[in-house]
């Protein structure tokens, strides 16, 4: 066995999207609140050779905040092709969530994965949609101030 990646789109920001930027050299990046939940959604399609064990990896950096930890959520909802499920309406497998201590340094890029223990059931061939939220109304967990620059999201895991 051995690790691959599910490619990602963005698919919007549900009902309190996240803010698109992007810096000087032009690179964006998606920002997230510090006191204000919000979300990027992403979709994909489960490859043939998923096996197990899905982890979002997010690379992120923040805009101010020197000390303090950031808390991300994700949230998994997983169709299958012939369903008896409406794709229009939201299905969310209960959270997962990681949180760390940021950067020393503003700017400064880090690594938070996430591992998707609640997966909705994803299967090969599943129509996927991944919701990442900052868990900013988290007081223990997320203390960092500022906004968190989101620059990607990879989701990988164990082949068959």
């Amino acid at each position: 066995m051995a690790t691959a990646e599910i490619p990602l789109r963005y698919a919007g920001g549900g009902s309190s999207p996240a803010t698109w930027a992007a810096n000087a050299n032009g690179h964006s990046y998606l920002t997230f609140d510090d006191s204000t939940v919000e979300q990027a959604r992403f979709a994909g399609v489960v490859p043939d050779n998923y096996g197990s064990s899905p982890v979002l990896s997010i690379y992120y950096s923040m805009a101010s905040a020197t000390s303090g930890k950031v808390d991300f959520e994700a949230s998994v909802m997983a169709v299958t092709p012939d369903d008896a499920a409406d794709i229009d309406t939201d299905s969310f497998d209960t959270p997962n969530a990681a949180n760390e201590t940021v950067p020393g340094t503003a700017g400064y890029m880090s690594k938070l994965d996430i591992t998707l223990s609640n997966d909705d059931g994803m299967v090969a061939g599943d129509l996927l949609f991944v919701k990442l939220e900052r868990d900013a109304d988290d007081g223990t967990d997320d203390t960092a101030t500022g906004d968190a620059e989101v620059r990607a999201v990879v989701l990988s895991y164990t082949t068959t």
